[in-house]
């Protein structure tokens, strides 16, 4: 870290606590103290200028249907910790960006990560996964896409898998030509 302070050639960072993964593990165990600790040394050592991101998720590469947060409540409590011990911008990682999070609310992850914190929020699950979906008007369409960003639940958009089989997507879903998208299948 050292060298991309002095270099300056980290414009941000974002640690990878989602999916079962090592930093996972400390916040399905409820020891979150750890996280901000090591957020807390980072901020140190890169000092002021540097935004940092947590990437975090209910499920896991090993259980896609696990939630360690059962209810807002129980999110709040461990957000507030990671924003107050320096996370900037929260990457809720989810499998379908549509769905809502918890009951009685139409919220995804990252929206009720913005209520909580107030922080900026990444959206990630499924988008454009499947271009006829995608531009379509079922709920993984890019018009409830656009109505949750409306509503300020999230600031940006995750891509991943579709990248994989086309690296242009996103200039292509820019210029309007998505028959042209190569879409992702399990062979990428």
């Amino acid at each position: 870290m050292s060298t991309a302070k002095t270099d300056r050639t980290l414009d941000g960072l974002e640690l990878h606590s989602a999916h079962g993964y090592l930093l996972d593990s400390f916040l399905r165990a409820g020891r979150v103290d750890y996280v901000c600790d090591l957020v807390r040394e980072i901020c140190l050592q890169l000092g002021p200028g540097y935004p940092i991101a947590l990437r975090f998720s209910q499920w896991t590469v090993r259980d896609l249907e696990a939630r360690q947060f059962q209810t807002p409540q129980e999110l709040e409590q461990a957000l507030i910790p990671l924003k107050n011990a320096g996370f900037d911008i929260f990457h809720a990682s989810t499998r379908r960006f549509w769905l809502p999070e918890f009951p009685n609310s139409d919220l995804n992850l990252a929206g009720w990560t913005r209520k909580i914190t107030d922080a900026p929020t990444i959206t990630v699950g499924n988008v454009g996964l499947d271009t006829s979906l995608f531009c379509g008007s079922g709920p993984e369409c890019v018009g409830e896409l656009l109505r949750r960003y409306d509503h300020g639940e999230f600031d940006l958009v995750a891509i991943g898998q579709p990248l994989l089989s086309d690296a242009q997507w996103c200039l292509k879903v820019r210029d309007d030509r998505t028959d042209e998208i190569v879409d992702h299948t399990a062979a990428a």
